[in-house]
């Protein structure tokens, strides 16, 4: 089916797909940046505090240049730096300074428990060296501070030339957010990572006249891979939160002239309960928002574009750790018309077209290419597609060259020719109760319109009577209120998706990233499964 009036083609430079073109490695690409930008203020970190570290392209450099000599004496036969912090600028520059040194980059996740940093640290063996912010995890993990060099550090007489990194190599380790209980250490290349940076570039058309501003994680691939990389390879300004402040980031956004905005649809969901303010903050030059990393509800799209018309767009785009980052996004400059049917006239917003270096394909469960409109699982093949998971041969998401996501979706195809993808869910997120089919993402969106600050996720489990029923579990909140859930679900939703059981907890029931942990609570509703759950929702 073709939609709207306007071809995508036009509106974007396309290119080659899977062409690698010549490749120019991360440290010849960073000295490009300095030398071209050298003067221009490049980022600006905002403390929780309130406190403001800015710093030119020219002095990142030089910050960076100190801790590579500390790289260099103290690490040398390590293989692997760790890094384990939050958004912090002394984390940007170790970051930088570990990928210059030939290091293979493991941002950590400081919100963990140690003994799961621990744990997960255990699966690189002894070939990394982990550095932190956390003086428990100096003191309890054996790591280096992550601060700083004040003044010179002292280099050895000698210091050979490094040779060039393999770019099919491991560059960076990411671990997965663990939505089936278990992280897998995703093994991405230089080129993968340079290629998607690179689409996300031309996709963006980012320049030095632009600004990105994220409270995201840089541990996480949208903060580090899109805003902070994608900033810092194109000479855009980069405006880092430590931490989700919603007035604070009002006061930023205009007066640093920010032109785009990363967050996820939580973040989403308090721009709209704050409209007014929200575009009272940003100038002319703002661009729109960028949202990522959990879908974005429909009801979440219906009432942006209530709010803010076509004065603030918001865009959503799609990908994850396997592909380094985003796959797809959805085109940036579409006629309003097109741009609001692609939010709302679908069962869910688009996630737009893919991007340059991947195709996306949707297959049905045979592996055969799917149809327009015809529901299958999405999978990716490109530049961007990791190495696999480390150490883990034997669970690879391969068939051939495609990177099987476990998501669910499909395609219409836009005039001129550009194939537009919706994700409907995960394939594990879909259960079979009474012989019907039920979509727990379906009901996490409803639950997303619970008051602003609980979180509540839906949970499938087993039981005999019904096969699989439907659960939810809310974390502990002075906003969490249990009649609360009943009521958003009863009226929203068919009695066959209303919860049997709902649990509340002290745990986080998402990741920093918006993700649902529900393998987290699987054990909440073991005792269930043997009795006869009946049709009301009771605690």
């Amino acid at each position: 089916m073709a939609i709207g009036g306007q071809s995508v083609t036009s509106l974007l430079r396309r290119g080659s797909r899977h062409s690698p073109g010549v490749f120019r490695s991360f440290r010849a690409r960073f000295d490009d940046a300095v030398a071209l930008f050298g003067a221009q203020s490049f980022v600006l970190q905002v403390a929780s505090n309130g406190g403001e570290c800015r710093r030119t392209f020219a002095e990142f450099r030089a910050d960076v240049e100190a801790v590579r000599k500390v790289i260099w004496s103290e690490f040398d036969s390590v293989p692997v730096v760790a890094t384990h912090a939050g958004n912090t600028y002394a984390h940007l520059v170790w970051i930088v300074a570990a990928l210059l040194e030939n290091k293979v980059l493991c941002p950590m996740n400081p919100n963990e428990t140690l003994e799961r940093t621990e744990s997960k640290l255990a699966s690189l063996r002894d070939s990394y060296r982990l550095v932190s912010i956390d003086e428990a995890a100096v003191q309890h993990l054996g790591a280096r501070p992550m601060v700083l060099p004040d003044g010179i550090v002292k280099e050895k007489e000698f210091r050979a030339p490094l040779s060039p990194r393999d770019p099919d190599s491991p560059f960076i380790l990411i671990f997965t957010s663990g939505t089936t209980g278990y992280s897998k250490v995703v093994q991405q290349t230089e080129r993968g990572v340079l290629s998607n940076v690179d689409d996300l570039i031309r996709h963006h058309r980012l320049s030095p006249r632009d600004r990105i501003c994220t409270p995201l994680p840089v541990f996480h691939v949208n903060a580090l891979e899109f805003s902070f990389f994608c900033s810092l390879l194109s000479g855009a300004g980069f405006v880092l939160f430590e931490q989700f402040d919603l007035l604070r980031i009002f006061k930023v956004l205009r007066r640093e002239t920010v032109t785009i905005l990363s967050v996820i649809p939580q973040m989403a969901h308090l721009l709209v309960q704050e409209s007014e303010r929200f575009k009272a903050s940003v100038g002319e030059s703002f661009r729109y928002v960028l949202t990522a990393a959990a879908p974005l509800p429909p009801s979440l799209a219906r009432d942006w574009v209530q709010k803010f018309a076509d004065q603030v767009r918001i865009l959503q785009g799609y990908g994850l750790s396997e592909a380094v980052n985003f796959s797809a996004t959805m085109p940036t400059n579409l006629s309003f018309d097109l741009y609001r049917r692609l939010l709302l006239d679908f069962q869910r917003p688009s996630i737009g077209v893919a991007l340059d270096g991947n195709d996306i394909l949707v297959v049905d469960e045979q592996g055969q290419h799917c149809v327009a409109e015809q529901i299958g699982e999405i999978c990716i093949r490109g530049t961007n597609v990791m190495l696999g998971y480390r150490g883990q041969e034997d669970q690879q998401p391969f068939a051939g060259e495609m990177l099987h996501t476990g998501d669910t979706g499909f395609y219409v195809d836009l005039e001129g020719g550009e194939r537009c993808f919706f994700v409907t869910g995960r394939k594990k997120d879909v259960i079979k109760t009474l012989g019907e089919t039920i979509s727990l993402v379906e009901i996490d969106d409803v639950l997303m319109e619970l008051s602003p600050g609980t979180q509540a996720i839906a949970v499938g489990f087993q039981n005999i009577y019904e096969g699989e029923a439907v659960g939810v579990v809310v974390k502990n909140s002075p906003t969490a209120r249990i009649d609360d859930v009943r009521r958003v679900l009863s009226e929203r939703l068919p009695a066959s998706m209303w919860p049997r059981r709902i649990f509340k907890t002290d745990q986080d029931v998402k990741t920093a990233s918006g993700k649902s942990c529900r393998w987290k609570f699987k054990e909440l509703f073991k005792d269930l499964e043997h009795i006869h759950l009946g049709r009301e929702s009771q605690d």
